[in-house]
Parts: structure tokens; sequence; C-alpha cells
């Protein structure tokens, strides 16, 4: 029997309210509303279109409720059926399409971030707007409408969390809270009753309403039992389930456990009870105020708690007889794909697609030096396969890309001889090495540039960021572009020869490294002068966790200790930062996951930054570039380096590293 089916010639009258309401958004909220339309047509109609949203047989009949109430109430004057029908059921759409939107926002693996508040919002308003046609001075249905919106924001902001999932055994609270995540798609039907002045069976009508989305919600959350678990929602039939298998609640269960846990212990067989319990208090007080439909409806609801039980039970499936045929059933258990696991794969997907990382080179069309195009081309794609490396990724034909590169240039970031080679490009190549399918060919290539490296640092320990040699700081053509000390080229420089051969160049890198914590100990991040801050206190920070692993002289340790104690100060105030972009939100969970961060560092850590890094993720795996390191444009005026593809690279190592 389908109760949804007759009211189609209504819901075909009055749904162009619905999208002239979207067509007549302003421009930013047009935009969200797109995406907001198209989410509703893809999870709520089998059609795929938005027209069609909840018009199924087995969908909970939210717009519908009123429709029953009047025909089982008999209004029989069209008038009076037209003056309550459309406007509780564009209410109903509009409050509807509120909550979603709200429950999306608070979903870390979704797109809808915080602005899309101000669409929830319009939509809330909008359903009160066709509230108010019906119970303009009402004060009853307001204070319901109140109770309704209250119930449900205690339900969803509670939630089960993992910090009640010690509280077992479960008491009625848990059962209580149930059909308050639903408790918003009571107010047409209750709108409904008062205006047809039936105020004295509301109370009734309420009690009803909530055993029915009891019940509803209770089928819900089996539906979405994988997702809960790995997202520790603890929904009653998980924590059911959980405390009649006597699994630890402090450990989450794999979904198999859970699963196979709802078959042996029983648990279906005490949630069906449970549910049919509520249907049957549903009836009676359907009976009693007379609502037929209320009534039918509940042997509906009952047959769908009777198949979800069947999925669960080791009884062999009775045979249809043949030739029956029965309508295609929706999924019971919701789709679900982990969020961090499919990000993760989906920035692989994009990284990889490429392996030149071409996206990445920095392409000059200024016309400098009379040429029409400069390439900074092995740096950035060095950069990239580094971070694809440690992953276990196999970057051969890019790493050997990076030293054929940098071999035609002399080590210079430009395919121009006009600067000097520099020192982020040779630490680079070092750190290539031991990812390198040539390293003997690969290592006898950077002999002669590690020399020049070394034989460049001043006796004092710093390392310059451009690597030349005495006769041409006096030549004609020198430019120390921006300067020629940068902390974190330096720490860049360090990790390279550390990577490179540490035991051989032992005592220079504890001097540079000294001469480095003394720069960052009374400069702070002004000794990082090419980089974004982040970046500088993470490199700095990483280039800690290398010279931790070892043992080391009193005097670098104290230099040590006090860099930490300027650079943790200055990222508690970075970690504060009111916008936070996505390479931001990488780089601050990079620093806090650092072995080398100290214990104040990685107790600043928010999981608020890898729900941005999930939440704004393209669909082709990537992130839209963000600046890293200074560099000219036109006129030569400064500006910022920035590339998809290294923020990408940045932002899956932040997300690696927070997986494992």
């Amino acid at each position: 029997m389908n109760l949804i089916a007759r009211y189609q010639p209504q819901r075909n009258r009055f749904w162009p309210e619905v999208e002239d309401f979207f067509t007549n958004l302003p421009p930013q909220l047009f935009r969200q509303s797109i995406l907001l339309k198209n989410n509703l047509a893809t999870f709520y109609a089998d059609t795929g279109q938005f027209s069609d949203i909840l018009s199924r047989e087995h969908d909970h009949p939210c717009l519908y409720l009123h429709f029953w109430l009047i025909d089982d109430w008999q209004t029989s004057k069209l008038g009076d059926r037209e003056r309550l029908e459309k406007p509780l059921f564009l209410s109903a759409v509009f409050n509807f399409a509120a909550v979603y939107t709200q429950e999306t926002i608070l979903d870390e693996g979704s797109n809808f971030d915080q602005t899309y508040l101000f669409l929830a919002q319009s939509l809330r308003q909008q359903a009160d707007r066709h509230l108010m046609e019906i119970c303009p001075g009402t004060d009853a249905f307001w204070r319901y409408h109140q109770l309704g919106w209250n119930d449900y924001a205690e339900a969803t902001l509670a939630d089960w969390p993992a910090v009640n999932r010690a509280d077992l055994p479960l008491d009625e609270a848990a059962l209580t809270a149930l059909p308050q995540r639903l408790a918003v798609t009571k107010l047409p039907i209750i709108g409904a009753a008062l205006a047809l002045d039936r105020a004295e069976d509301v109370p009734q009508l309420n009690r009803m309403l909530d055993h029915l989305n009891f019940v509803w919600q209770l089928l819900r959350d089996i539906s979405t039992i994988r997702q809960d678990l790995v997202r520790q929602r603890f929904t009653y039939p998980l924590l059911k389930t959980i405390e009649a298998a006597g699994l630890d609640p402090h450990q989450p269960p794999a979904p198999e456990q859970i699963l196979g846990a709802l078959v042996l212990t029983g648990v279906m067989s005490k949630i069906e009870q449970i549910c049919t319990g509520q249907l049957t208090s549903a009836r009676e007080l359907a009976e009693s105020l007379k609502l037929p439909t209320f009534s039918e409806y509940c042997a509906v609801i009952e047959n769908q708690v009777r198949h979800v039980v069947d999925l669960f039970s080791l009884k062999p499936q009775l045979k249809k007889p043949a030739g029956a045929s029965e309508k295609p059933r929706r999924p019971m258990f919701a789709p679900f794909v982990e969020t961090l696991p499919k990000v993760i794969e989906m920035a692989e997907g994009y990284l990889l697609a490429d392996v030149s990382f071409r996206e990445s080179w920095e392409i000059q069309r200024r016309g400098v030096f009379g040429v029409p195009e400069m390439i900074g081309r092995a740096f950035p794609a060095g950069f990239i396969a580094e971070l694809l490396s440690r992953y276990g990724h196999d970057m051969a034909q890019s790493i050997d890309m990076v030293f054929e590169t940098l071999a035609a240039t002399g080590f210079r970031y430009y395919n121009h001889d006009h600067l000097p080679p520099d020192a982020d490009d040779v630490a680079m190549a070092l750190r290539l090495l031991p990812y390198s399918s040539q390293p003997e060919q690969h290592r006898a290539l950077l002999q002669a540039p590690v020399d020049r490296l070394t034989a460049s640092i001043s006796t004092t320990g710093e390392i310059p960021v451009w690597l030349m040699t005495e006769a041409e700081t006096q030549g004609d053509r020198f430019v120390s572009l921006w300067g020629n000390s940068c902390a974190a080229v330096s720490a860049n420089a360090l990790l390279g020869l550390i990577s490179y051969d540490r035991a051989k160049y032992q005592s220079l890198i504890e001097k540079c490294a000294g001469k480095l914590f003394d720069d960052v100990g009374q400069r702070g991040i002004g000794a990082g002068w090419h980089y974004v801050p982040l970046y500088t206190i993470w490199i700095i920070v990483e280039l800690m966790a290398q010279l931790q692993a070892q043992p080391m002289a009193a005097g670098l340790a104290q230099k040590l200790q006090a860099a930490t104690q300027t650079l943790s100060a200055r990222f508690k105030d970075e970690a504060q930062r009111y916008r936070v972009t996505p390479q931001d939100a990488a780089l601050l969970s990079l620093i806090c996951l650092s072995a080398g961060a100290p214990d104040e560092v990685k107790a600043l850590f928010k999981p608020d930054w890898i729900t941005i890094l999930t939440k704004t993720q393209r669909y082709d795996g990537g992130w839209p570039g963000e600046p890293l390191y200074g560099t000219p444009t036109r006129g030569e005026l400064a500006t910022w380096y920035a590339s998809n593809s290294v923020t990408t690279a940045l932002c899956y190592h932040a997300l690696k590293s927070y997986s494992s």
C-alpha cells in the first residue's frame, strides 16, 4: 500500500513555489542551493530529480502527515483544505532541507562548511513564513515549534558521542532520545491540528508521532551502523550490541564484529520487540484519535521492521512462489565510503596522474634577462616526489627527471645562469637520493654541488640561500635576491645533509644547526625570510626531530630548547588564527604530529584541521594552490609561488601522517 502516491496531484501543484524560492535566492545562497538540491536529488529520489524527493513508498512521510490528518478528520471544504495543505506542505519541504543542510555541515566528510549556515537559516525562515499563514498568532503552536527545534538540537548535539560510550548498561534515556532527532517532522501536522481547532487532541497526536519517529530513527540508525562506527557516533543499536556481546565500550569494535554480534546475540529480536511495542502504542493512539490512515501506516512500518530483522536472522528465508514479483527495495544499509581513506586515495590519484608534475613548475613569462620564458622545474617537482616517496610510491621517473633537470641547470632554480645555484635545490636532491633508482649515478652527480654547498657555509655556520664563490660575489651581476639567509632554507639544507651522509658531516651539521637555532631564538619566525611562517616552523621542527634522534652536545641541546620555546610561542598564535585555509590546516597538523614538536605543541592539535581538509578537497582529488615561498612577477614586484600540486602534496602528507 502506497500512502504517499495518492497525494501526487497536490504535490505537483505546490512544487513550483519550492522552485521559485530557490530561483530567487541572492547569488551566494543560490550557488549553495544548487549543491543542496543536487544532494537531495541524489539521496532522496530514485529519479535523481529534486522535484521527486521523499516520494518513495519507504521514505519517511514527513511531507504527507498533514494530508493524512486532514483526510482522516474529513475536512471536506475545498477552500479549507487548500488553505491548510499548501503552506504546511511547503513548510515541511523547507524544514527538511534546513535540517539536511545543518546535519551535512556537521558531517566532517561533506563539503558543506559553516558558510552553509546562512542557507540553513534562510530555509528555516521560509518554513516559518508558511507556518505563520496557518498559525499567525497561535501561542500554543509556537510553543510546540520551539520545543520541537530544541529537542532536535539537543539530540543532534549529544548524538551519543564517544565520551558517553562507557554508560553501560543502557538506561531509558537512550530510548527517550531516539524520536527527538525527528522532532521537527511533527510541526506541520501539529499546525494542522491547531488550525482545525483540535487543540485538545495535540498531546495525544504528539505522543503518537513520537512512537512512529522512534521506530523510524531506530531503523535509520541500523542502516548507518558502519559510518556511525567509523565516526564514533554510538547510537542505540550500537550500544545495545556492545553491551550484549560483552565488548569493551572503550575500544571501538570493527564493523564485522558488530554485524556478527547483531546476528548472534539476539539484539535484533530485542529491537523488534521494542519496535512492536512502539507501533502498538502508536496504533492505539491513532484509533483513539480516529486516524485510520495512521493505523494503516503502522502496518507499513511493521513490515519494514520485519524485513530488517530478517536480514540479521539465521533462519532460512522462505522462497517466494514462482512468478511472484516484488518491487525492488532500496538498500537497507545507507551507502557509505569511509571519508579519510577515500580523501587520501583521491589525493594520490591527483598527484600520480602526471608524475612530471607540470602544473607545479614555476614558469616565468615576464621577459626577464631577454628570454620569453624561464622555468623553475626541479624544486617543486622534487618537493612532491619526496613526499610521495615517503609512503612507498615508486617515483623513479620523477626523481630521474629532477636530477636530469638539475644537471642541466647546474643546480639552479631556473633554467638560466643569471642566478647562482641555491641551497634549496641541492638539499632537495640530497633528500631524494634514498629513493633514486640510480643511486650511484646520482650520488656522483651530487658530489660537486655538495662540495659547493659546504664550501659556501660561513665560519659561523650560516648556510647561504645562494651558493656563490667569492669571485661571483664580487662580479657585476651579483644579486642576492631578497637576502642570503633564511631559516627554512637552512633547515632544508641540514635535512639534506643528514639524509645524504650524516656521519661524514656531523660536526658541520651541529655547527650550522646551532647557528640556525641562535637566529630563531633571537629573531623568531623572522629568521625565515623566503617561506610562509607555518612552513618555516614545520621544517625546523622536522629538523629538530632528526637531531634529537641521536645524542647531541649539551650546547646544541640548549640552543635547540631555546628555539623550541620561541617557535612554540609563535605556534600558539598561529593555531588561534581566525581563518584556516587547507594548506594552513595541513601545516598546522604536520607541526603537531611531528616527532620534533614539544608536548605543548602536540597538545594543540585540532581534529577540525583534518575536517577542513576533507571538506575542501575538490572532486579531482586536489586542493587549490596557496602561497608557499616568494618569487618575482612582472615589474620585478614580489609575489608568492603557489601550486595546486604542491598544496595537494602537503595536504596529502598531513592526512597520511594523521591516519597513521
